[in-house]
Order: structure tokens, then sequence, then C-alpha cells
């Protein structure tokens, strides 16, 4: 059985089309078999639970979210108290209809990391891949919306999904669904999701994702993160506006004329189209993902070139730079065709600069 998993060069342009057509759409969107070449199993879900160092990132819902001590014992070892699974307790929940929450399984699983830096690539967003596993029961969370957009990808078996249009558009972070009442009866979508089928749900859009009964079921909810005006506005007052005189100003009196100064100062600086320019520049940089440590080119001087993969890589849309890890290449044109054959097209061909592929992997640019 495979353990590492693998993706086909043919489910990068499938993928590519799905976001294309869906990414800011703010419509739920069904694409049949797009990703059903992953060999995706239980041994990879097995190994990111064998794996865990902590159990922050573990949940188990059966009905209502259950405490740790319902499947997790404390023990003492080697002079200190530690955590662990409890096999039995954790095959009887399952058993019993509970649903097993996994979040963050981009830094968990190989192949899971590929998918969310394949979505981040044509999203030009940072992801995260929180995973549902269960057979049976009666879900999770019931009900709601999110605060971000979604691709929820199915990966083992199937899985039915209510998709119900919002009643608050485009909430922030801060605004939960549990908080607004208001809540539509009738869906506009009622789909049986399978294995490699991805839905596409907009941030605001209810929907309940609900197991089938007697049927296992694994997908990932691929959260899509870009940015907002609030986010743009916020970084703005945070970053160029307290070397402003009247910023510092204490607000006193009718006039308030270092508020109005300030307000119209402001609206300049979140005109320019530099400020713009710097804060998307910014935003990139700070991109970061969890990439595989390719040991090999650091003790061993021939590189085996047939496997390796770039990772996180992202295209600045100012100019033909390629920010990847928070590193910026401004490249001449040949390693420009180099990136493009590789990253863009997904040729297989490699460029033969041993000293350059060295580098690049010890940046972490490629592995």
């Amino acid at each position: 059985m495979n353990l590492t998993g693998k993706i086909e060069n043919k489910n990068y342009e499938c993928l590519k089309a799905v976001v294309d057509s869906s990414h800011l759409s703010k419509r739920s969107l069904l694409y049949k078999s797009v990703l059903n070449e992953i060999d995706y199993n239980w041994k990879l879900f097995d190994n990111a639970l064998f794996c865990l160092s902590g159990f922050e990132d573990l949940s188990i819902y059966s009905k209502e979210k259950l405490t740790e001590s319902d499947y997790i014992e404390t023990y003492f070892n080697f002079g200190a108290y530690r955590k662990r699974i409890v096999p039995h307790k954790l095959s009887q929940l399952i058993q019993d209809g509970a649903s097993v929450v996994l979040n963050k399984m981009q830094n968990k699983c190989s192949i899971i990391s590929d998918i969310c830096q394949m979505f981040s690539k044509y999203t030009g967003c940072l992801t995260n891949a929180n995973s549902y596993a269960a057979r049976g029961g009666c879900g999770t969370f019931n009900m709601h919306w999110d605060s971000h957009d979604v691709y929820a990808v199915q990966l083992i078996g199937k899985k039915r999904w209510k998709i119900y249009p919002p009643t608050f558009i485009d909430p922030l972070p801060h605004q939960k669904s549990k908080n607004y009442p208001e809540r539509p009866t009738e869906p506009c979508l009622d789909i049986i999701l399978e294995a490699g089928d991805i839905l596409y749900i907009p941030r605001g859009w209810w929907h309940d994702a609900i197991p089938l009964d007697n049927q296992d079921t694994f997908h990932i909810a691929i959260g899509v993160f870009p940015n907002t005006v609030l986010d743009f506005l916020s970084w703005v007052l945070a970053n160029k506006m307290a070397d402003h005189v009247s910023v510092r100003d204490y607000i006193e009196g009718s006039e308030q004329k270092s508020l109005l100064h300030s307000l119209s100062i402001f609206s300049e600086i979140s005109s320019s189209e530099l400020v713009f320019r710097q804060f998307c520049e910014e935003h990139t940089k700070h991109i970061r993902y969890k990439t595989r440590i390719n040991t090999t080119a650091f003790f061993v001087d021939d590189v085996e070139m047939n496997n390796l993969k770039f990772n996180g890589v992202f295209r600045s849309q100012f100019n033909d730079a390629y920010i990847v890890n928070g590193v910026t290449f401004e490249t001449g044109p040949d390693f420009q065709e180099v990136f493009r054959e590789n990253v863009e097209n997904h040729n297989p061909t490699q460029p033969v600069d041993k000293t350059l592929i060295k580098n690049l992997i010890s940046f972490g640019i490629i592995s």
C-alpha cells in the first residue's frame, strides 16, 4: 500500500481549471472526479495520528465535542508525563458514529501539503487543510458558515452536503454563524460528494456535511484566505500612519483638526499604488509552508533528480519574480525558463546545474 501518495501532472491542470472558474466567484460549485487518481488511504491518516506530538489539532465529535479524557490517556515515561491516543476507545467512538477532526493536515501529510500548495499557487493565497474522518454518524458542526472560502476535497468514500445561500454577506473571522439566528431552510445544492470530487463553498454560504450510514468518509476542507479591504486598511494604519504628527495628537475640543487631517492623510496613502504593492508583496513574503527536508543533497554529492518538486511557489503580480517561502528570486531569462517549465507547465525536465539544485534545496525552494 502506498504510504507517500502521488499527484499526477494531469491533476495539476484539472485543479487549475477548477480554481480559475470558482475562486472569488461567490457561488457554490461542484466539480466531479478532479482528483480521483490521488492514492490517499487510511494508512496515511494513521501515520498522521501516530506522529502527533501534541493533541491541540485533534478533536472528536459525537453530537458534541468530546473531552480529551474520552480518547486520550496520560502516562509517565522517561521522567515526564505524556499523552497518547487509546486505540480501543477511538475504535469504539468511530463505530458509534463519532467524527475525527485533525487540523493543519498540510503539516502532517506530504500529499495533502502538495494539494494545499497547488491551491495556493493557483489562488495566490495562503491555504490550510483540516480533515474529517467518520463512518456514519451525525457529523461535526451541523449547519454553519465559514469566514473564508473552502474547497471540500473528498479523498475516501462519500459524504452528503447541503449548501444554502448566504444570509450575511462576506463575514469576517470574528463574525460567527452561531451568533446570527437567521438561517435559510431550502438548500440550493443537495449532493453526494465522492472520492476525487471537489466542492467550492464561498465564505458566508451555509453548509451541512452529513456522513452516510455505514459509509466511511474522509475529506479535507481547504481554507483559502485572500486579503480583504479591511486587511489592507489595517496594514496602512499599522505601518504607514504613525510617522505623521497629526495621528499622534490627542483628540480634544470640537474642531478635531488633527483627526480630520489624519483622515485626509489616510485616504491619500491608501490610494497610492506603491503602498498597495508594498502591502501585497509583504503579505506574500510572509507566507510559509512546511516542506520536505531533502538531506540527500546535504550528504551526497550526486543529487537524485527524478523526484524533486518545487515548494509553495508564488508568482509576483507586479514583475517576473518568484517568491518561495519568503525568498524572492528576480532571475535571468534562463532560470525563469526553468521555473516556467517545472512550476507552471509541470514539465518533468529538470535543470542540470547540480550546484544550483543544491542551493535551491538548501533554501527549501525544491525538495
